[in-house]
């Protein structure tokens, strides 16, 4: 089931790769973090190596918390699914 779950989250699987992450929130947040970026490396221009070593370590914790979270959901969602195929009681239903 793990191999299935991390086939629909990176895409391998639609509708996941149908996915349009680029919203105008997001495009505006993208956007604000680059040009606090940008300024941050014009400040401090013998630090831009380690800042692009954090930038990428910062990314890769970033995609395993996404993962983490997204698994949450698809569990969540899979005992819900086994929740709602139980019968229905009738007995405490009225009328």
């Amino acid at each position: 089931m793990n191999n299935l779950i991390k086939a629909i989250y990176y895409g391998d699987i639609p509708p996941l790769w149908e996915l349009d992450t680029r919203t105008a929130e997001y495009n505006e947040k993208s956007k604000k973090m680059q040009k606090i970026w940008e300024e941050i490396v014009k400040k401090f221009p013998d630090t831009e190596e380690l800042l692009e070593e954090y930038k990428g370590a910062h990314y890769e914790a970033g995609s395993v918390m996404n993962f983490q979270q997204f698994l949450l959901g698809m569990k969540i969602g899979s005992q819900l699914m086994i929740e709602l195929l139980q019968p229905i009681e009738t007995n405490n239903m009225k009328g």
